[in-house]
């Protein structure tokens, strides 16, 4: 199989790793439902190739501002190629129990790579969370009622946090630190 060469036997070598992960993008970004497994088989193969290569505690701001061409090339295809497969799968990977972790893994590094100091690659995750953040709000929004406006509304029973919203809580959170500190700063008076 293609996905299996590429994410197996390409992705990991650095020659290739790049031009790679711009195929495996393509593929992501395909609209086709009756492939579902192969998406899933997809984006679990690449989490699975991408975590030796980049650890999940690598700072990525730091690695992409002293990277070389071709590392800086590499953080901007990992961010096209998760923000791609979140936004065309996303919702399907979300119903897969068994990839539950590398989902989050991938949500993890995005707010890693929206951290770094690009404006480019911050589009790209911008574009991604701004998806993500519709979504959500179209599956279940909030009601006009400030009392009911908490996006930590656990424990109030008469508006429960919605299920799926639960399970981007704590990403959101910290999204919203990575966009409030990417806004422009007033100028001191």
């Amino acid at each position: 199989k293609l996905i299996n060469q590429l994410t197996c036997k390409f992705l990991s070598v650095p020659d290739f790793r790049n031009i790679t992960l711009k195929c495996l993008t393509e593929i992501a970004g395909i609209d086709a439902k009756h492939h579902a497994d192969e998406f899933c088989e997809l984006f679990n193969l690449t989490m699975t190739q991408i975590k030796p290569m980049l650890p999940l505690t690598t700072n990525l701001r730091d690695a992409y501002k002293s990277g070389r061409d071709d590392e800086q090339e590499f953080i901007q295809n990992l961010a096209l190629f998760l923000s791609t497969i979140m936004k065309e799968h996303g919702t399907l990977i979300e119903s897969k129990n068994d990839l539950s972790t590398p989902m989050m893994e991938a949500l993890h590094y995005l707010v890693l790579i929206s951290e770094v100091e690009e404006k480019e690659i911050f589009k790209i995750c911008l574009e991604y969370w701004n998806c993500l953040a519709c979504d959500l709000y179209r599956e279940s929004p909030y009601s006009s009622n400030p009392i009911a406006f908490t996006l930590f509304n656990n424990n109030n029973n008469n508006n429960p946090t919605p299920p799926r919203r639960q399970i981007y809580l704590t990403v959101l959170s910290k999204v919203r630190v990575v966009l409030i500190s990417h806004m422009a700063k007033p100028e001191e008076v």
